[in-house]
């Protein structure tokens, strides 16, 4: 029966997790992080009859309507007890700063099919030597980039365009047009990508990689971001107090593109919402607002990306917090 309660603290205790490490980075502080490793509940049961009668009958009157000649009842205890595991160590590092993964790059892809690009933006820093404005020291206007990502996209909802493996499991695209107007798409995302190669018969197979792993002409050459990046670019999504700007708490973003995929509210009084993320850091709350679906659906995917890069606690060996809890 508790396993519904168990279920929501953890997934709400994650999401301030989450914030929390967005904020810490923001101000340039240390950090740290829990993984639940196992949850494990005891269910006690007990059951007790009674029954009470007069012996006396002079006494009668005294108890008589006072006592319950049968009278029983079932108790049921639950103690949880949950243990963590301190996320840390050189796997938990590589996997930090690392750049992410050709497969955790298209799985991601997946999951923001039907988003707005910018979500997808947050992972990858570069096409084929286009970079990402997010990521450019100056903040410079989206351009071709943003151009290439939205056709990209584009292509992948109607059919157009699909990643497949050779027989030696090296990636590669695969685009098949049936009409002219895919085919004009195809071709302008050929031509933002610096790519001479167009397609035959109405087919075009193209290799696909991240850039890591060596520079291809007539390719899609992907650069992508490592966790630490893309936290850093949600803390450029964090309303700073003017204060703290003042004080040299933190310094102001260097970050002059407007396109920020979320928004990081702050507030001197915790903020309403049953769905609103929230923590408490130097006086003040900073929240994503449950009024405000496109940064909720964007905190969601980070939520995602973080677990699906960071959250592999069974291959740690580090020691376990148990906490019984009641």
């Amino acid at each position: 029966m508790g396993r519904g309660v168990y279920n929501e603290v953890i997934n709400r205790t994650e999401s301030e997790q989450l914030l929390n490490m967005i904020v810490h980075e923001r101000y340039k502080e240390t950090y740290g992080m829990l993984a639940v490793a196992s949850v494990t509940a005891s269910i006690r049961a007990s059951a007790d009859l009674r029954a009470e009668f007069g012996l006396s009958r002079t006494l009668k009157k005294d108890y008589d309507g006072n006592i319950v000649p049968l009278a029983g009842g079932v108790a049921f205890e639950e103690n949880p007890t949950i243990s963590y595991v301190p996320l840390g160590g050189e796997k938990f590092v590589q996997r930090l700063l690392g750049p992410l993964s050709f497969e955790e790059m298209l799985l991601m892809a997946e999951y923001a099919r039907h988003w707005r690009h910018g979500y997808l933006a947050i992972g990858i820093n570069s096409i084929n030597g286009m970079r990402n404005p997010r990521f450019t020291p100056d903040g410079t206007e989206p351009t071709e980039f943003d151009r290439a990502l939205d056709l990209w996209q584009h292509l992948r909802r109607v059919g157009v365009l699909r990643v497949a493996r050779d027989p030696n499991s090296r990636f590669q695209v695969v685009a098949e047009v049936d009409d002219a107007e895919h085919e004009k798409a195809l071709v302008e995302l050929l031509e933002v990508t610096r790519i001479s190669k167009r397609p035959s018969d109405g087919r075009l197979v193209l290799p696909a990689r991240v850039a890591t792993d060596g520079w291809l002409p007539d390719a899609f050459n992907f650069g992508t971001n490592s966790v630490m990046a893309i936290l850093r670019a949600a803390g450029n999504c964090i309303e700073i107090p003017e204060s703290h700007l003042k004080a040299g708490i933190v310094e102001a973003s260097v970050d002059r593109f407007e396109g920020r995929f979320m928004r990081i509210r702050t507030s001197r009084i915790r903020p309403r919402g049953e769905g609103t993320v929230a923590i408490q850091y130097r006086g003040r709350w900073y929240y994503v607002d449950d009024a405000d679906p496109d940064s909720k659906q964007a905190f969601l995917f980070l939520r995602v990306l973080v677990g699906l890069r960071l959250h592999k606690p069974g291959q740690e060996k580090a020691p376990v917090l148990t906490i019984p809890v009641g």
